[in-house]
């Protein structure tokens, strides 16, 4: 009964929503109309979604349809290297997403501490991932603490690749405590104040500090009596030095920093254009590369993209060679 009755009331709000859309949409056919309207209704359902107030779903699914209509154009331009698609955003505006999720706060100057690579031969393509070096995707929900998960990223690479147990260290403890080293919660931070953060205090695992996808007002005491992981350090990729990068990722994970607004509908392929108006807002982990890209793990779970991950080229692509680091590669366990 209950599933009847919600069903009639999303056909309900789908009829609403058909009118609005005819309304401020005269010249759009209304078998498309329809089609985006009975693709929301799915959408919510894939997704676990309930709206129940009307002018909300109207509003939502306006967006929806905007989107679709995005997708649409670019998915018709052949030149394009990449697809985009339907996914955990498509029900958000740009502003929306952008205000959520590209949250990165990258210094207006960096104290670059560069490693001068010695070797300038290195492996045409490698994948952190075959080594056993990259933890599975992970998802950070609505907290816009992407500088987190990369950082983390990179740390549990350079863990299991110095010999350590594997680890999977905890986004959640970096949240609540590193606002000292200049981090804002879910309101974004920077993968080197992370590292700093680690340094300084060490990282707990994530079993000991487990990720609640929200900021709390301080540190939380838990039952550990470890006082985590610590690093020596962590090094600088020099600016736009895109081989630089290249031969840091030869080494293990690098954290990286992009422009991440070409995320929001990504669906697979490889991202080989952002414009000219590039900002540093979102933070990732490059994992390996071929010749002809590098291979980024995300941290919005594995229904997105490429199964969590997305390619992108080598060139600095995104802004993608501005600002990249990674930590030594000894770590101390205390």
């Amino acid at each position: 009964m209950n599933l009847l009755v919600s069903s009639l009331v999303l056909i309900a709000l789908s009829l609403s929503a058909l009118t609005f859309l005819a309304l401020e949409n005269p010249n759009q056919e209304l078998g498309e109309m329809q089609n985006s309207a009975m693709m929301f209704i799915k959408y919510l359902q894939r997704y676990n979604l309930h709206i129940i107030n009307p002018q909300v779903y109207i509003y939502r699914l306006n967006i929806f349809a905007k989107n679709l209509q995005k997708i649409k154009n670019h998915n018709q331009i052949s030149n394009k290297s990449y697809i985009e698609g339907i996914n955990q955003f498509t029900l958000l505006t740009e502003e929306e997403f952008e205000q959520t999720y590209l949250t990165l706060q990258v210094p207006i100057s960096q104290d670059y501490n560069t490693q001068e690579f010695l070797l300038d031969e290195i492996p045409s393509s490698i994948d952190w991932r075959d080594l056993n070096a990259v933890t599975p995707v992970k998802n950070q929900g609505y907290c816009g603490s992407s500088y987190a998960f990369s950082a983390t990223g990179a740390l549990e690479g350079i863990h299991k690749i110095s010999g350590q147990d594997w680890k999977g260290f905890s986004e959640q403890q970096i949240i609540d405590c590193s606002r000292k080293q200049g981090n804002q919660g879910c309101n974004g931070g920077f993968m080197e104040n992370v590292f700093d953060f680690a340094i300084q205090n060490g990282i707990l695992q994530e079993n000991e500090y487990p990720y609640e996808g929200h900021a709390n007002f301080k540190c939380k005491k838990t039952n550990s009596n470890q006082q985590g992981y610590k690093i020596q350090g962590y090094y600088n990729v020099k600016k736009y030095d895109c081989r630089g990068l290249e031969q840091a990722v030869a080494q293990q994970p690098v954290s990286v920093a992009i422009d991440g607004k070409f995320l929001q509908r990504y669906h697979s392929g490889i991202i080989g254009d952002c414009g000219s108006n590039v900002k540093l807002n979102y933070g990732a982990l490059i994992v390996g590369y071929t010749q002809d890209f590098f291979i980024v793990k995300n941290s919005w779970g594995t229904n997105w993209g490429e199964d969590g991950y997305f390619r992108i080229t080598k060139t600095n692509t995104c802004g993608i060679c501005e600002a990249a680091s990674y930590p030594f590669q000894q770590i101390i366990n205390e």
